[in-house]
């Protein structure tokens, strides 16, 4: 409420704009999601594997075993993020693709490539928010909720299971929020992130293919 107001009527981007929705910011988590899940995932497996074998050869102590189990997967769930990040920017989606454009209030609101260090500053801004999301969200419901479960089945197997579902889905909610609430349609500096078609649109190509068409009709009709 106390933000300068856009001025999105100052020019037209090049490429067309799309107001962003809660349904583009649903399929640009899902394809962020399954992917740093899955990749990630696979690398913490071979990251515990490591571990175990280095700390039965003796060139690991348990000490560092334990932390490398512990926070490792968190590096690696992050920097996977980030290249997942960068694809994703380039990917095009079934109705509509991720675009960088000037930041608001630009007279000419170009088209940016969606280039690595751009990537970082949007995968930065993903990362500390959806951890302060999660926070947030694990105050508010995780931790009341861990209580009362402990208080009702203490150590059994199906409240551990019910809890790490709600922990895994808490922490979906906070980076599909942040998504929504701070990436799309956000200004990062020099550029924000926008939605747009699919297609590239290029500016007068209407006019030069109305002008066209009758040139190509009358040649066609001489050669009949």
């Amino acid at each position: 409420m106390f933000e300068t107001p856009r001025a999105v009527a100052n020019a037209a981007p090049a490429d067309g704009y799309i107001q962003p929705n809660f349904g583009h910011a649903l399929r640009i988590w899902w394809a962020l999601f399954w992917r740093t899940t899955i990749i990630a995932a696979i690398l913490q497996y071979g990251l515990g594997l490591l571990a175990r074998n280095l700390y039965a050869s003796g060139d690991l102590s348990a000490r560092a075993a334990v932390l490398t189990a512990q926070y490792g997967g968190y590096v690696l769930n992050y920097a996977v993020a980030f290249f997942v990040v960068y694809y994703v920017l380039h990917k095009t989606f079934r109705h509509f693709r991720i675009a960088l454009f000037e930041s608001w209030g630009t007279p000419q609101q170009k088209t940016l490539e969606p280039t690595l260090p751009r990537s970082a500053r949007i995968w930065w801004t993903y990362t500390w928010r959806t951890i302060v999301y999660t926070m947030v969200v694990y105050v508010a419901a995780l931790l009341p909720l861990t209580v009362f479960v402990g208080i009702v089945n203490k150590g059994s197997p199906l409240a551990l299971l019910f809890m790490s579902v709600a922990g895994f889905l808490g922490g979906g909610a906070a980076s599909l929020f942040a998504i929504h609430s701070n990436i799309l349609d956000e200004d990062f500096g020099n550029f924000r992130v926008a939605i747009a078609p699919r297609t590239f649109s290029v500016p007068g190509a209407e006019i030069v293919a109305a002008s066209v068409a009758p040139v190509q009709v009358s040649l066609d009709q001489k050669q009949s």
